[in-house]
């Protein structure tokens, strides 16, 4: 069954949509290292690839849909890229994908191609987050 979105549930389904901050402090006022916002941004992106698999976004729509979950500092990067190509929300997926990653992930991170099993076998039923996230970055230094 196919799930074409509708004006009518496509504002109920845009608040399933995934934000990403770039924040420098978490939601505790901890400050987060440039590894703990490099794995933010790659489970961002992980997230809002699944919610367009799922409402099956079209390939046109993607970039404007993802630009519209970015707040604060990643809002901030996104009024950058605008201001440099006035086109840049017109840009494929692919290269949208690829200018965040350079941008938010450095070249050769971990996270970019990490082996999804050696860590999601460590997820807890009512793990928060953080407490997985900390876990994954220990697991992740060994």
């Amino acid at each position: 069954m196919e799930q074409n979105l509708t004006m009518v549930d496509a504002d109920e389904n845009c608040r399933l949509l995934p934000e990403f901050h770039n924040s420098f402090i978490d939601e505790d006022g901890y400050d987060l290292s440039f590894m703990e916002r490099a794995f933010e941004a790659v489970q961002w992106l992980a997230e809002i690839k699944l919610y367009f698999d799922v409402y099956e976004v079209p390939e046109d729509k993607k970039v404007i849909l993802a630009a519209s979950c970015l707040k604060k500092a990643a809002c901030e990067w996104l009024l950058v890229q605008m201001k440099m190509n006035e086109d840049f929300l017109k840009l494929s997926w692919s290269v949208f994908e690829a200018r965040f990653k350079d941008d938010f992930v450095p070249k050769g991170h971990p996270y970019l191609g990490f082996e999804v099993d050696k860590f999601v076998c460590h997820l807890k039923p009512g793990q928060t987050m953080k407490s997985y996230q900390r876990e994954f970055m220990a697991l992740n230094r060994q």
